[in-house]
């Protein structure tokens, strides 16, 4: 899935905390509650001109409620701060429902690949 990106404003919920870190060169964007656990996240990194978006997550509980949204418009924002124009990212079914909302566009299937331990 693709999108153009473009600014947002990403809202975080009450009595939550949202920080980016750099982890090695890829970008952690989190949501942590009161107690410091993570509660949603999703990594970003560069290539060329696109802010891969990979692994993103919610806690069960708290999802839709806005966490996975706000997380995305962080990465977002902070990817065109680095100069780039376009996110990329591999959606699962499940996934697909809140990237689409956000204005992802789904350009072609891709086959996964495992191996077991």
């Amino acid at each position: 899935m693709t999108v153009p990106l473009t600014r947002g404003v990403a809202e975080t919920p009450p009595s939550c905390t949202a920080q980016i870190v750099n982890d090695g060169g890829a970008l952690l964007g989190m949501i942590c509650d009161g107690n410091g656990d993570i509660v949603s996240r999703a990594w970003l990194a560069a290539s060329g001109r696109y802010g891969v978006i990979d692994r993103v997550r919610t806690r069960a509980a708290d999802q839709r409620r806005g966490m996975g949204r706000t997380v995305m418009t962080m990465l977002g924002n902070r990817a065109l701060d680095e100069g780039l124009t376009t996110g990329l990212l591999s959606a699962t079914t499940e996934g697909r429902g809140l990237y689409s909302a956000l204005g992802w566009e789904i350009r072609g299937e891709l086959a996964g690949a495992f191996r077991s331990a």
